[in-house]
């Protein structure tokens, strides 16, 4: 645990370290090589069996990507019992953090996250399931965005983190591959 902790860390202060030094050169080469490398090849993404598909990292659009990098870095630290205070808005800033700083107290955090597909909405806001995991317990919800001075910054957070410590039950429904959407939609 302590490892994969520390693997985080190092990512988290690399995706820090690389805000402050990419040029807008850099950012638009980087798009560019993202967009040739999809271009022939129609990309797919697992899905999460509550959250439904999960984003995928080479978005075409870059809002998506934007958006989805906001999310994973602020899922990354909490992942490691931090909170990125500098990714939430600053009108709810204090009531999300003495919120979240409930659970970070009591080191009821994820182990793991999930992020499934970005949602913009027609009022500029954007929402973003997330489904976290931990030891013990599973739980699913949506991190809301908005856009300030072309920063995109969480608003709110719907996710029960209580239910990290409640033991996970799996449902006892029957699992039947034909109901999901998989890999191979054509006919052969």
């Amino acid at each position: 645990m302590e490892e994969k902790t520390s693997d985080r860390r190092a990512t988290l202060q690399l995706a820090e370290k690389g805000k402050q030094t990419d040029s807008a050169k850099q950012a638009e080469e980087r798009e560019a090589k993202v967009f040739f490398s999809q271009s022939f090849v129609e990309r797919s993404a697992p899905d999460d069996f509550k959250i439904g598909p999960l984003e995928d990292y080479f978005s075409k659009n870059a809002e998506t990507r934007k958006i989805l990098s906001r999310v994973d870095l602020f899922c990354l630290a909490l992942t490691m019992n931090e909170l990125k205070e500098d990714l939430l808005v600053e009108q709810n800033r204090s009531l999300l953090v003495e919120s979240l700083q409930y659970y970070l107290r009591r080191e009821i955090v994820p182990g793991d996250y999930r992020i499934g597909l970005v949602h913009i909405n027609e009022d500029g806001s954007s929402h973003v399931p997330v489904r976290f995991l931990s030891n013990r317990g599973v739980s699913e919800g949506d991190i809301y965005l908005i856009k300030r001075e072309n920063t995109w910054l969480i608003a709110d957070i719907q996710v029960d983190l209580q239910r990290l410590e409640q033991e996970y039950v799996r449902s006892k429904e029957e699992f039947v591959p034909a109901s999901y959407d998989l890999l191979f939609n054509s006919t052969f």
